[in-house]
């Protein structure tokens, strides 16, 4: 017979994997245009595919910790976390294949990646992730964060540039 005790540290598990596999979902989901980026952006020429490639690739560390981290607590076996983590990231490798095809065929093919990309991106920052930001935690006004991580950015981009 469970104790109680097991049966809520299996509710906790069951509930971390649940978190996980909706943030692999979000990720897959999220990660598409930015393989959209990386392919039309090669279109270009190879040197920006790459620079795009490098920036989506950095920024691509912190989503598969966000992926592997509830997975890991949910006790979720590590090369299966491994796995799930590399899967949400074909959706990369699928936008890129697909952002190239559509680039190469016309101006209007490129801009129509590079745009819809970049929307995506766009959306994401403003409607979800700068108002978060914004958000006091624990009494205290984070907002400085955001100005550290947007100078920590441009700077990254005019260091690699």
């Amino acid at each position: 017979m469970i104790s109680g005790r097991e049966y809520r540290q299996q509710n906790v598990n069951q509930s971390l994997v649940n978190a996980g596999i909706v943030m692999l979902i979000a990720m897959a989901l999220h990660n598409f245009p930015e393989g959209m980026a990386i392919g039309s952006a090669g279109t270009v020429d190879y040197s920006s595919g790459f620079l795009v490639a490098l920036m989506i690739t950095l920024h691509d560390i912190p989503e598969a910790m966000a992926i592997a981290t509830p997975l890991s607590g949910g006790n979720v076996k590590r090369g299966k976390v491994f796995f799930l983590t590399i899967l949400s990231g074909i959706s990369t490798v699928l936008g890129a294949v697909i952002g190239f095809w559509i680039g190469k065929m016309s101006d209007f093919g490129l801009a129509l990646c590079l745009g819809a990309a970049g929307g995506a991106m766009l959306y994401i920052v403003f409607a979800d992730m700068i108002p978060e930001a914004f958000k006091e935690i624990n009494g205290k006004n984070c907002s400085i964060f955001v100005l550290i991580g947007i100078i920590f950015g441009i700077m990254l981009i005019k260091i690699i540039k």
